[in-house]
Parts: C-alpha cells; sequence; structure tokens
C-alpha cells in the first residue's frame, strides 16, 4: 500500500472519528434536555451507550479488515446501521430544537419530551423503510438504439449491475438472490462496473460457482472500482479468473463486431481519467465502455463511444446526499443522458456502504435492450 494512501486513510479515519464523537456529544446532551435525565445514573448510562457507538463504526471497520466470524460481522453490521440511524436522529434532534425555539417565540407552550418523540419515531421509523428498501431490489428496464449495431446484438438484452459491495454486510445470501434477478432476464451479455468487493476482504469462493452459473452466450464482463483498489486485490482475482467473467483493464475486445472496453480503476492519488485509454476504441465501430465512476465522460463522448456503463454514486444513497452526489456529477449522477449518438447510464447499484440503508432510492439491476438505429 502507498504512503499516499495510508496517509490518506488516517487523516479520513481522524476526521470521522472527531465527527463522529463531536455529534454523539451533542445527542447526549440533546436526550438529557429533553427528556430530564439529570440523575447521575442516567447520564452514565447515556455517555457509555454514546461513547461506544462513537467509535463503534471505526473500530468494527478496523477489525473487519483483520478478522472475518460471525461476531465481526454483527458488530460491522450493528454499527454500520447505527451510523444510519444516528443521522436521522440529528436531524430530528435539530428539527425538535427549531420548532421548539419557534413555538416559544410566539409565546406558545409545547412539551420538549413529546416533541422530541415525535420527531424521534419519524426518524427512526424512516430509517427502518431505508432498511426494507436497501434489501428491495428491482429491474429497470430501458432500450437503447446504437448506431451501426450488428444484427448479433440487436434486440440483444444486457445486464449491468454495479457496486455489490459483497462483504461483511452483503454476503453469499445476497449474491445468490442477485444471480437470481439476473438469470430471470435471460442476458445475452452481463456486465459487473466495478465494486464488486467492499473492500473488507473476506471468504469469496462462492461467487465462483455463482457467476458461473449465469447463462450469458456472449460474455460477462468485470472492471474494478474503488472498493477493489481498498483491499488486496491479488487475493480475489484467481478467484475472478475461475469463473465466466473476463476481468477487463484497460483492455478493448472485439465481441461479435461490438467493441467491449473496460476501464481500469486507478489507485489511490492517480488521476481518475479516461482520455488516452478511449483512444484506443475504434470510432468507427460500435462500441460499449465500462467505466466505474461517472467523470471525464466527456472524453468518451468525444471518442465517439457509443455507451458507457457506470456505478459509483449509489445515487447518494441517504437522504439528503443525493443532492451532494448531484452536485458532483451533474447529470451524470443517475440513470440515462443521451446526446445525439452517445449515451450514459448511472446506475444506482445494487449494494451499499457503510449503513446498508437507502432512503430516496432502491438499488437496482438495469436490464438494457439494444437496437441498431
Amino acid at each position: 500500500m502507498q504512503i499516499k494512501t495510508i496517509l490518506f486513510i488516517i487523516v479520513f479515519f481522524a476526521l470521522a472519528l472527531i465527527l463522529l464523537i463531536g455529534g454523539h456529544y451533542l445527542l447526549y446532551y440533546f436526550f438529557i434536555d429533553s427528556y430530564d435525565l439529570y440523575a447521575s445514573q442516567f447520564r452514565v448510562i447515556l455517555a457509555v451507550v454514546f461513547g461506544i457507538f462513537s467509535i463503534g463504526y471505526i473500530l468494527a471497520s478496523v477489525i473487519a479488515r483483520w478478522s472475518d466470524n460471525l461476531v465481526t460481522r454483527i458488530f460491522y453490521a450493528a454499527t454500520a446501521m447505527w451510523l444510519g440511524l444516528i443521522l436521522y436522529v440529528a436531524m430530528a434532534a435539530a428539527v425538535t430544537l427549531l420548532v421548539f425555539g419557534l413555538i416559544e417565540y410566539f409565546s406558545g407552550y409545547v412539551s420538549h419530551s413529546i416533541l422530541a418523540t415525535i420527531f424521534l419515531v419519524v426518524a427512526i421509523a424512516y430509517t427502518a423503510h431505508g432498511l426494507w428498501s436497501a434489501y428491495t431490489l428491482r429491474v429497470e428496464f430501458i432500450e437503447i438504439g446504437i448506431r451501426n449495431l450488428p444484427h448479433t446484438w440487436e434486440g440483444k438484452r444486457i445486464v449491468q449491475i454495479s457496486d455489490v459491495h459483497l462483504g461483511h454486510i452483503h454476503g453469499e445470501r445476497f449474491f445468490h438472490k442477485l444471480i437470481s434477478f439476473i438469470e430471470m432476464q435471460n442476458p445475452a451479455a452481463v456486465f459487473i462496473t466495478g465494486d464488486l468487493f467492499d473492500g473488507m476482504g473476506g471468504d469469496f469462493r462462492y461467487i465462483v460457482d455463482d457467476i458461473n452459473s449465469i447463462k450469458a452466450p456472449l460474455g460477462i464482463f468485470y472492471i474494478k472500482g474503488n472498493h477493489e483498489t481498498y483491499m488486496d486485490f491479488s487475493k480475489v482475482e484467481p478467484l475472478i479468473h475461475k469463473t465466466k467473467a473476463t476481468l477487463l483493464r484497460n483492455e478493448v475486445l472485439l465481441v461479435n463486431g461490438l467493441q467491449i472496453a473496460g476501464a481500469d480503476y486507478p489507485e489511490f492519488g492517480k488521476k481518475r481519467v479516461i482520455g488516452d485509454f478511449v483512444s484506443r476504441i475504434n470510432p468507427a465501430l460500435p462500441s460499449i465502455l465500462l467505466w466505474h465512476e461517472p467523470i471525464d465522460i466527456e472524453a468518451a463522448k468525444q471518442a465517439n463511444v457509443s455507451l458507457v456503463l457506470s456505478g459509483h454514486t449509489h445515487r447518494g444513497q441517504l437522504f439528503p446526499f443525493e443532492w451532494v452526489a448531484r452536485g458532483i456529477y451533474k447529470q451524470y449522477e443517475y440513470g440515462l443522458v443521451t446526446d445525439g449518438d452517445f449515451h450514459h447510464y448511472t446506475s444506482s447499484g445494487v449494494g451499499t456502504w457503510g449503513p446498508p440503508i437507502r432512503t430516496g432510492n432502491r438499488p437496482e439491476i438495469v436490464s438494457v435492450t439494444l437496437h441498431k438505429v
């Protein structure tokens, strides 16, 4: 692992720890004030609970890199779920204080504890719905016309999956369910556009039989995402080679007259650009480019790429981060963008990173029917 990567991880975790401890400290006083929990025994209990959970996720993330067993998985899942819950509890606390202040300003009265309870129940219910949403996979159907599409691809259905994040939360059962969804589409080809793994490590031998069970006559193609760069990829790469999937690392293949190009995600600290790579794609032939993060898309457009498939954004995953993702990736944050003969699709992804929660969006596999225009 490069020194830059190590320093980035240290700084990231240090900042995250400061934010988590600070946030839990403020919530600690919010609960005491809202429910009059000033007695010493209540303060001690709250301090212990919030103290443990304030460092829980970071501690679980560190442990998960060293050990993969039932205990570490439960610990990691519990702290990750708490991370999502605490976001909405903090928002509920902020709304409570705002509403309480407005009522007092206009000389009204409302019980602080009742008001806090109402918004906390809403926050918990919203989080629970997000947990349900994260495991409710849907199929997004789209049709795309590609100029000069070879007749062997005409009317064929291709499936894109992205950001599965196999690891301590999404494991064998989750992946097996995903494979069933893919098989129901009867795809001619399958494209895995990065972050198949969460980056924590673990025993992933189960992927071999599952991937090999997919009937995709025109191939299965896989590229790395940023989370594959967080792990020792050499430990899982042999498993990929045991499957029917083709790992593309800055390679262009010609499959029945259609170019399949896969851009490898760069290691940390290197520029995330694809201009040099896409120059190797023949502009006179139709092409599909797999590129994990929807950036530098103009380079693909200028190279006359027909279709780009991306992921990475999770469509924000948690409200209100969809607004952040939209601000960063603009129109490529989610969904289909068409400009003349150029098409780009960013998937919201299959799995989750961090909290196993999705609010405001749902996981998807993308079923694309190709047509010649």
